[in-house]
């Protein structure tokens, strides 16, 4: 009986090894469902797709206020050009919920990031 004692120590912890790697696999696999289903998961590309649409929202602000220029009114403010941005988001963003809810998410953050693009456009074009 003694080798059966040698040969459980060796197989114990091989099955429990081998238990831990399953159990593991199967909760990355259940958690990514769930947060499929509900909307919890942001992955990288909605992340890229917001940061692109910011980029495209200030260039769309910038010559929304180009326009108004351009036909006789007064320049608009910073802060027109801003709430203009963040409406181009929010409506280019419309269709695709989990951008969507994560733009929501954001909330002012949503400015910060677009006023952190012109920040650093304008450093960009002083060097």
């Amino acid at each position: 009986m003694p080798y059966l004692i040698q040969i459980m120590d060796i197989l114990i912890p091989l099955l429990a090894t081998f238990l831990a790697a399953f159990l593991v696999a199967i909760l990355a696999k259940v958690t990514k469902h769930l947060g499929a289903k509900y909307g919890l998961e942001i992955d990288s590309a909605t992340d890229q797709l917001i940061a692109t649409t910011v980029y495209k929202a200030v260039g769309y602000a910038e010559e929304w206020a180009r326009k108004k220029v351009t036909e006789g009114a007064t320049a608009p403010t910073g802060n027109e050009k801003l709430q203009v941005a963040i409406l181009f988001v929010k409506q280019q963003l419309s269709g695709n919920s989990a951008a969507a809810k994560k733009v929501d998410e954001l909330g002012g953050k949503l400015a910060d990031q677009i006023e952190a693009y012109l920040g650093h456009t304008r450093q960009s074009s002083k060097d």
